[in-house]
């Protein structure tokens, strides 16, 4: 089989002798396992998914345990690093493969406040290490950038649509996303707002 089947036949197993993966953060191992060893040794089972893609959005435009890290930030006003932070994405890449997924989106966020940071080499560092995590566990990794939407601080690609130079700005943005940051697929959403086009 496929290393991601190898993987989620794992996970399987798992949940099979008693592990429960319903929190992202706090898997749960039953005090007694609900099957024999007799049953283990008998077991034989095979599945297949319905949709290729199966995936996880992770709408980090809302206060959600782990915006930060999946964008890269520290924490500075509670003094939390973003090295810190790294085992909740492994803890949550884990989760999402226990229950079959084999890709994660993220929305990766801009603000004037942190634009020096926004596109920096730090930052792109940053997601490509939460991108190898995922990788290493064998699911994509999918970023939503939205064209040139500015609501709930998304960062986009094209700063001004009336420069000259529009279809350059998509390109250097693609370039730092996909081969920079590592990511495997990108979202977008073409309007400037959520009700325009």
């Amino acid at each position: 089989g496929s290393a991601y089947g190898n993987a989620v036949g794992g996970y399987w197993m798992l949940e099979f002798v008693g592990v429960r993966f319903m929190h992202p953060l706090e898997p749960t191992v039953l005090s007694k396992s609900p099957v024999d060893l007799q049953s283990l040794m008998n077991v034989e089972e095979t599945t297949s998914p319905h949709w290729p893609l199966r995936g996880w959005h992770y709408h980090t435009q809302h206060p959600l345990e782990m915006v930060e890290v999946f964008n890269g930030f520290d924490i500075d006003s509670l003094n939390v690093t973003w090295d810190s932070m790294v085992p909740e994405v492994d803890l949550f890449f884990q989760w999402c493969l226990a229950n079959r997924q084999n890709y994660v989106e993220t929305l990766l966020l801009y603000s004037p406040e942190f634009d020096e940071f926004a596109a920096s080499d730090l930052r792109m560092k940053r997601l490509r290490h939460i991108n190898d995590l995922a990788h290493n566990l064998t699911l994509m990794m999918s970023a939503d950038v939205p064209i040139a939407l500015r609501q709930q601080h998304s960062w986009f690609m094209i700063k001004n649509a009336d420069d000259a130079d529009w279809q350059q700005q998509i390109d250097d943005r693609l370039d730092w996303v996909l081969t920079g940051a590592g990511f495997d697929m990108l979202g977008t959403e073409s309007g400037s707002t959520e009700f325009s086009h």
